[in-house]
């Protein structure tokens, strides 16, 4: 089961953090079985509250990037590897493809500090996965949190009207200098 989306979306490419955990997930578009163009760029975060892989699209429409050149990443066989923006770690882009001792296959479990559940193939990260609108940080709960479930995720984060995007203490609005709710 395909969590994403949009019809024919898949997961293309990975980047890994340096503990295994997905740092960004681009996808690419199939028909039939065939490429016929590059689909989104998420951010991805594991929630302590929910047990869950939340993505929330940031963009894309291209065959991704890997912020830091010595990344573990993971790509369908088909995709065009040669295309992906390497940088070098300070926000410059390398010229240089992934490099291929880098690349994990298909059967590169997913498992690390933190993780609930039993570790899954990296291949199968699309069925684990839950997209949403947006995702919170609360540094009091040290949690991502799925935006889309409520007004407030948790009791330090509040959604502001005004700014239209949320408070909380570590960032307050400028609305509520205390963040979260009163």
């Amino acid at each position: 089961m395909n969590n994403l989306p949009d019809e024919g979306e898949e997961i293309a490419f990975v980047e890994l953090n340096a503990d295994g955990s997905p740092y960004q997930v681009f996808t690419a578009v199939y028909r039939k079985g065939r490429r016929v163009g590059f689909g989104s760029m998420y951010d991805i975060e594991r929630s302590k509250a929910s047990g869950e892989f939340l993505m929330s699209d940031s963009g894309g429409g291209d065959a991704g990037h890997l912020q830091r050149p010595d990344a573990k990443w993971w790509a369908r066989a088909d995709h065009p590897v040669a295309d992906v923006d390497v940088y070098d770690g300070h926000g410059a882009v390398t010229g240089r493809p992934p490099d291929e001792k880098n690349r994990v296959g298909d059967d590169h479990l997913l498992s690390f500090q933190g993780m609930q559940g039993d570790p899954f193939p990296i291949k199968d990260l699309a069925d684990r996965v839950r997209v949403v609108d947006s995702l919170v940080v609360c540094g009091t709960c040290d949690d991502w949190l799925d935006g889309d479930d409520t007004n407030n995720p948790c009791e330090h984060t509040r959604w502001c009207d005004k700014c239209g995007w949320w408070s909380t203490p570590e960032e307050p609005c400028r609305h509520d200098k205390k963040g979260g709710r009163p």
